[in-house]
């Protein structure tokens, strides 16, 4: 009985270790993965990124000044422009220049969007333009002037350079 018990017990210390030997390669392997990040954005992100940053920053105008439904798509455009952050730092390395401008939108949007939400309009006007700015940068510089489509509909503009 005894050397049945010591048999049962070194198969389950074996297939321990080697359960735990698996679970290290695993782990290994995912934060390898995790940490290579891509180093090239394609146009078609960077204006996916845009419009999410973007499109319902542009439509809070349509509620509203202070109402409930406002203040709803305020928070609304604020969480995207954070998962859009947040799903960028995932993917893409910081270092990337077109990283840092869609950064600097993000911080762009997120402010202005905090002014309306503290309820300060008197600066709605230069907050608009200095995003359209950081959306008319990145579009010339990456995306051959081409606008994310909220943008057009919103401003009636086809391109960032006319």
């Amino acid at each position: 009985m005894k050397k049945i018990f010591f048999v049962l017990m070194f198969f389950v210390v074996i297939i321990g270790c080697e359960s735990n030997e698996t679970l290290k390669e695993e782990s290994n392997t995912s934060d390898a993965e995790i940490e290579e990040k891509q180093d090239k954005m394609l146009e078609s992100a960077i204006l996916s990124y845009m419009e999410q940053m973007t499109g319902k920053y542009l439509m809070v105008d349509t509620y509203e000044t202070g109402s409930k439904e406002q203040q709803k798509a305020l928070d609304e455009a604020l969480t995207d422009v954070n998962i859009a952050v947040l799903d960028i730092e995932d993917k893409y390395d910081s270092n990337l220049p077109v990283v840092k401008e869609l950064n600097k939108l993000a911080e762009s949007v997120s402010f202005a969007i905090n002014e309306l939400i503290a309820g300060e309009y008197s600066t709605k006007v230069d907050n608009s333009e200095k995003v359209g700015t950081y959306v008319g940068e990145i579009s010339r510089n990456y995306l051959d002037g081409e606008l994310p489509p909220s943008v057009k509909v919103h401003t009636g503009m086809e391109s960032a350079f006319d």
